[in-house]
């Protein structure tokens, strides 16, 4: 399995300062140091774990789409594939024009949440792409790209939720107003004193991705 690695970062950090340590490896930037892999590893792990171990000016766009989708060090990788995708939105980091992109627009809300100067800069990039470009990249892909633009600036659903919070406001006070609808006439239901209000549900470990 692949370790997924994202530490959180100050808010107020410039994520381009990154781009100053492009002589060091992400196994100094982003501690702990990984272990070697195990005898079975499989080849994406053992590739992981060789990035890791590679100064960041001399990771390669497929390099880096490959710890973009693994989720690796992305406080340092993202402004790496950031700053190419500036100069050329659609490259063709291994399989396809526009993966790299595809795979940066990809990364959790989180990541973005304290690099919001990147994403910022790669909301216009990608604004500015005519639509037969996009049309032309793999199914599904507009979507996930018209996503990530929408997406409030802060990385989280706070600001989108705001109108539909007022909305439910209004619904509450209207209902105070007119008083309670519907079986109004019926009575509130009993609950046994030792029965539970509803099941308890646990949750199990979370999956790593491979």
């Amino acid at each position: 399995m692949v370790h997924l690695v994202c530490h959180t970062l100050k808010p107020t950090m410039n994520p381009m300062d990154h781009l100053l340590h492009l002589d060091r490896t992400l196994d100094e930037l982003d501690p702990p140091r990984w272990p070697v892999p195990a005898a079975d590893a499989t080849h994406l792990v053992r590739k992981v774990h060789q990035l890791r171990c590679v100064p960041l000016g001399e990771l390669g766009p497929a390099d880096l789409r490959t710890l973009v989708a693994q989720r690796v060090a992305l406080p340092y990788v993202l402004p790496l594939t950031v700053r190419l995708l500036v100069e050329e939105p659609l490259l063709d980091a291994y399989f396809y024009e526009g993966d790299l992109l595809l795979a940066t627009v990809a990364v959790p809300a989180s990541a973005w949440a304290v690099l919001p100067g990147l994403a910022a800069r790669l909301r216009t990039v990608i604004t500015v792409l005519p639509d037969a470009t996009v049309a032309g990249l793999p199914r599904g892909a507009a979507g996930q790209l018209t996503r990530f633009v929408a997406r409030p600036p802060n990385g989280s659903l706070v600001g989108a939720l705001g109108p539909m919070r007022k909305r439910f406001r209004g619904s509450v006070a209207g209902l105070r107003r007119r008083g309670p609808v519907g079986n109004a006439s019926r009575p509130a239901r009993r609950r046994h004193p030792g029965r539970p209000r509803g099941r308890h549900r646990t949750r199990g470990p979370a999956l790593e991705v491979s």
